[in-house]
């Protein structure tokens, strides 16, 4: 509600401010709030905040600016938490956008899983492709236009598979302050060794996301240290744990699992048994499967927790019903074992449906 009512009071006030000032002032003022939201979204340093730049676009959108609409459509396609809901809402914008000839919603739409068939998705790109989206400048696509090419070489969707040329635009994006394409090269040059030219820029990459706290940035780099990828440098797991817990402070769910982890193992830190079961369980709340399975752990081995079989069967059966294989093993092994028998009975049809998908 209270964002409803800011929109509704930005449109009011846009609408007054245009009605009292000459065309030339009101395009200005456009640019002015335009190029905020963009820079917003594409910090030179610091963090993103989508949230503010969504709030400053609407009502640009909403009047029937089309490079806002295409904007609106960039940030529920990538900036928001990613479910059904948004994406859908990313696809309605491009569609809007495109009817204002913007070429990049076009691209948008096609990658979208709402475009309603391939070849929906082929006639969209052949279109953008036709009206000169490739021949576009680097700063007449910007950072998210380039981060396109990127994605779609990297995909082998619309253009030709080449990691190479994924990598060139990915790094062209990230110079313009793309995070998403910082993080995709630097994946591209993962499997580099450290200390090799390649290596180092991927590093480099995963830290400028991690400086504008990207916390999947921060969870890849705090992997490099703990498993000592560091070719040459002294082993980091101290800096390991410090990425994974500051990747956690920022609702990271797979660094929260590691976290909990570390400190029930005690590497980079003491053992802390009351904090590796807190990790677990805020991890557990954002479907983190691995952390659902150190739950059950403990539960079935009375570790920090009373033992308890029948919880330790549900921490289990919901990792297997979300996918986990080996949580599935788990639970033929506790019932051969007879244990935690009384939830496996009771959710017995749910876990046999649940196997289906190992099939």
């Amino acid at each position: 509600m209270k964002k409803l009512v800011s929109v509704l009071l930005s449109l009011a006030i846009m609408a007054g401010l245009c009605a009292a000032m000459p065309l030339s002032a009101a395009a200005e003022d456009r640019d002015a709030v335009f190029a905020e939201a963009v820079a917003r979204l594409f910090p030179a340093e610091g963090s993103r905040a989508p949230d503010a730049a969504l709030e400053l676009l609407l009502p640009l959108a909403e009047s029937g600016d089309a490079e806002a609409q295409y904007y609106c459509g960039w940030i529920y396609d990538f900036e928001l938490e990613e479910n059904m809901e948004t994406e859908l809402e990313a696809y309605n914008w491009y569609e809007k956008a495109m009817e204002g000839g913007i070429l990049k919603a076009y691209v948008g739409a096609a990658l979208n899983s709402f475009a309603e068939s391939p070849q929906k998705s082929d006639e969209l790109l052949n279109h953008a492709f036709s009206e000169g989206f490739l021949e576009m400048s680097d700063d007449e696509l910007g950072a998210d236009g380039l981060f396109w090419i990127g994605f779609m070489h990297e995909l082998g969707f619309g253009l030709e598979q080449d990691e190479e040329e994924a990598l060139n635009y990915y790094t062209k994006a990230a110079e313009k302050n793309s995070v998403l394409s910082m993080v995709n090269a630097a994946t591209l040059l993962d499997g580099y060794y450290m200390v090799s030219p390649k290596g180092k820029l991927c590093i480099a990459l995963y830290e400028k996301a991690a400086a504008r706290n990207y916390a999947p940035a921060m969870y890849s780099l705090g992997l490099k240290h703990y498993f000592n990828y560091y070719e040459g440098v002294e082993s980091g797991i101290q800096f390991a744990f410090d990425w994974f817990g500051k990747a956690a402070g920022l609702g990271h769910a797979e660094s929260m699992y590691m976290l909990g982890s570390m400190y029930q193992s005690g590497e980079g830190t003491e053992i802390d048994l009351p904090l590796a079961f807190e990790w677990y369980s805020k991890a557990v709340e954002l479907g983190n499967t691995d952390a659902m399975c150190m739950l059950g752990h403990m539960y079935r081995d009375g570790s920090y927790v009373a033992q308890n079989y029948d919880t330790a069967m549900d921490c289990f059966i919901d990792a297997a019903v979300l996918g986990n294989y080996s949580a599935s093993l788990v639970v033929d092994m506790m019932k051969t074992a007879n244990q935690g028998m009384n939830t496996y009975r009771a959710r017995e049809s749910e876990f046999l449906a649940a196997l289906a998908q190992f099939e």
